[in-house]
């Protein structure tokens, strides 16, 4: 998956969301299979920090839709404005998530840009269709990544670009 994590367009987005240097966080692919009316995933931000401005965002999470995300195989739920909240939505007892979410519904091949303080959710599988994703977690240069990429060798060292090297801390 190394190709997707310097791609040139994302990568300029990212450059003005941050307006600073970044780093890659993590990777990680997802699916949302069909649990059969167990479905209990909490809504979520995935920043560390709940930050309620856009300027001071801290993580920014890119989604490679591998499947179609359908509402019917569980296409993510994302509430409007809710990264302006400041609140960390799954550490709160009392605040409950309106209603207004929107679903992020997109083709295969598609990249979608959230930004980590925005509230989401793992939508309810309701089809026998996957729903595949790759998710790369990206953070300002100064936040320690979850991730330790000094980590993976030489072997991998060796075929990354300077600029992925810049992204996996190798600077």
């Amino acid at each position: 998956y190394l190709k997707y994590i310097s791609v040139s367009k994302i990568l300029k987005i990212l450059e003005k969301i941050f307006k600073d240097k970044f780093i890659l966080d993590n990777m990680m692919a997802s699916n949302s299979i069909n649990v059969s009316k167990r479905f209990n995933r909490k809504v979520h931000i995935d920043s560390q920090l709940p930050i309620n401005s856009f300027n001071l965002t801290t993580d920014v999470v890119v989604m490679i839709s591998i499947d179609d995300f359908r509402v019917s195989n569980g296409a993510t739920k994302v509430w409007p404005y809710s990264h302006k909240s400041g609140i960390r939505i799954h550490k709160q007892n009392k605040k409950k998530p309106s209603k207004n979410f929107q679903y992020l519904k997109s083709s295969k091949g598609s990249a979608s840009i959230l930004l980590g303080q925005t509230w989401h959710q793992v939508g309810e599988n309701i089809s026998q269709d996957s729903r595949w994703s790759f998710f790369i977690h990206y953070k300002r240069w100064w936040m320690k990544s979850s991730t330790d990429f000094t980590k993976c060798g030489n072997k991998i060292f060796k075929v990354l670009s300077n600029k992925q090297k810049e992204l996996f801390g190798f600077t």
